[in-house]
């Protein structure tokens, strides 16, 4: 498997287990995903399936995401459409979409737009009247290889 569009099914069938996104990322890491593409793959795939989800009702979206990183950085602005791994991920869902809307449905419900919406309804608002500012998504490590806190100085190694 060379590619994002190869590692996307992989990533959508992990997400939709139980799985904590640094498992996942470290799942896919384990199975020869180069890292980079697995953590992008891990916020990218909800964040796709949040929209197909949330375009429904109207809601708009920005097309620009920052990345957080562990070690606490924001990354510059970049444009979704300019990101392979987003461009892999968006493809996937919506020819998944065509066939298991239920599934996009329910990885969706793991993105961070897809909850600020759900609280917005909540309190109230209308789904035709939000709009989704930039995205920032963090990229988690693989859970095997999270950095140790400071004050864990007893797991390390």
């Amino acid at each position: 498997m060379a590619d994002d569009q190869d590692w996307t099914r992989v990533a959508f069938d992990l997400l939709a287990q139980p799985l904590a996104d640094g498992e996942v990322v470290e799942r896919l890491v384990e199975a020869g995903c180069p890292e980079e593409v697995a953590r992008k793959l891990v916020g990218f795939i909800p964040t796709a399936c949040g929209r197909v989800v949330l375009s429904r009702l109207g809601v708009a979206f920005s097309d620009n995401y920052r990345g957080t990183y562990d070690d606490g950085s924001l990354g510059a602005p970049q444009r979704l459409r300019a990101d392979p791994s987003w461009n892999a991920a968006a493809q996937f869902v919506a020819a998944l979409n065509a066939r298991d809307p239920v599934a996009v449905h329910d990885v969706g419900t793991r993105s961070a737009e897809y909850n600020a919406v759900e609280k917005a309804v909540a309190d109230g608002g209308h789904p035709a009247d939000l709009v989704c500012v930039e995205l920032v998504l963090h990229f988690v490590a693989p859970a095997a290889h999270r950095p140790v806190p400071w004050w864990a100085f007893w797991r390390r190694t």
